[in-house]
């Protein structure tokens, strides 16, 4: 059985749901969509997680969704517009039809181009954490944080827990990596960090021959390292040869 597209050029209200918010619901944004209700809120919550990973400023409407938590927020068909041309209008209709919204703007306005106005931004005596101390801003960053939901804890606990790749998917990863270097380039990568080519090496040839001689000597570890300035380990796995074994 066919499915049934879903209806577009729709003027729709999120709102946000569970124990936070109370047993009713109430429309705090409104806005309008000519590809289906569910792809846009999704770019809405897209849109969210996008702009809070890169450290963008939130709009209203995003700050009003990252503290009652994505999961909470849903959305809901508030009229079915036949001509595109009046989604402009019908839109600002229904922004006056509700109190405390989120929206900045009455709708019906292209956002590009557009700016917010000077007295919309929180900065300086306009923010309502000017001039708190300390213990105020972390009481209200707290006022953001909402407990998970059980289907949050269990997807959470599900990408921390180990799983292994597959014989297969092994196999890939191994002729992918394969590709990267020849056997010459491996070579000389390995020649290169040998010795003094290594960026963290602490001896060279000559040293390592010296320390080599002293301990052969009957000198010990800790002798050797004292009088060089350097560890008990490094002087013992030159000695051993566990390092610098080209040196001969």
């Amino acid at each position: 059985m066919a499915s049934v597209p879903e209806p577009k050029n729709l003027i729709y209200g999120l709102f946000c749901f569970g124990a936070c918010c109370g047993d009713l619901p109430v429309i705090r944004y409104v806005g309008q969509t000519s590809r289906g209700v569910r792809v846009r809120l999704a770019s809405h919550k897209g849109s969210l997680r996008h702009d809070v990973a890169r450290g963008k400023r939130l709009t209203h409407g995003q700050r009003w969704m990252l503290k009652h938590g994505c999961n909470n927020i849903n959305i809901e068909v508030l009229e079915a517009v036949r001509d595109p041309k009046d989604l402009d209008a019908r839109e600002a209709h229904w922004i006056a039809q509700f109190d405390n919204l989120t929206n900045v703007r009455p709708g019906g306005l292209s956002s590009r181009g557009w700016k917010m106005p000077v007295d919309s931004l929180m900065t300086g005596s306009r923010n309502p954490m000017f001039g708190k101390d300390r213990r105020e801003l972390m009481a209200y960053a707290s006022s953001f944080q909402v407990p998970a939901t059980e289907e949050t804890r269990r997807r959470m606990s599900l990408a921390q827990t180990g799983r292994t790749h597959t014989v297969e998917t092994k196999k890939k990863m191994s002729e992918y990596r394969s590709g990267w270097w020849t056997a010459g380039q491996r070579k000389a990568a390995s020649e290169r960090g040998k010795g003094v080519g290594n960026s963290n090496a602490k001896l060279n040839d000559d040293l390592v021959r010296s320390i080599r001689e002293r301990n052969a000597l009957g000198e010990s570890y800790y002798s050797i390292a004292r009088t060089l300035g350097l560890c008990d380990n490094t002087v013992a796995n030159a000695c051993q040869r566990k390092t610098w074994k080209h040196v001969t």
